[in-house]
């Protein structure tokens, strides 16, 4: 099996890392999945308060974490914690990306306690 020539040079990318700020984090899209779902690479354990968060993305707020879609109506803007444990922003039955106009690399800003 040929997998073609051996990389002797190869080019380690500096990728975004959540920001810990005065009042939450600043976290970035590090995914866009086939359905518009924002991953972002702030981790769900990094939030002590998850009933009481705020997100703002591309001039819009969610507040506080769902369990899963299905706890709001189709077309609603929520977070939530996808299955390998990232927060992620999301439109029921619908694509956040599109709806936000964002791509991977943008800024989420998370407020914690209710603090803004």
């Amino acid at each position: 099996l040929d997998l073609g020539p051996a990389l002797t040079d190869p080019v380690r990318l500096q990728l975004p890392q959540p920001e810990k700020t005065a009042s939450g984090w600043k976290a970035h899209v590090t995914v866009i999945d086939r359905f518009g779902n924002c991953t972002t690479d702030l981790a769900a354990t990094a939030i002590q308060w998850p009933e009481q968060v705020v997100f703002r993305m591309a001039g819009r707020e969610v507040h506080g974490l769902v369990k899963s879609y299905g706890h709001r109506l189709a077309g609603d803007l929520v977070a939530l914690v996808d299955s390998e444990g990232y927060l992620e922003i999301a439109v029921v039955n619908g694509s956040a990306a599109e709806t936000l106009s964002v791509r991977v690399g943008d800024e989420v800003e998370v407020v914690e306690s209710g603090r803004r």
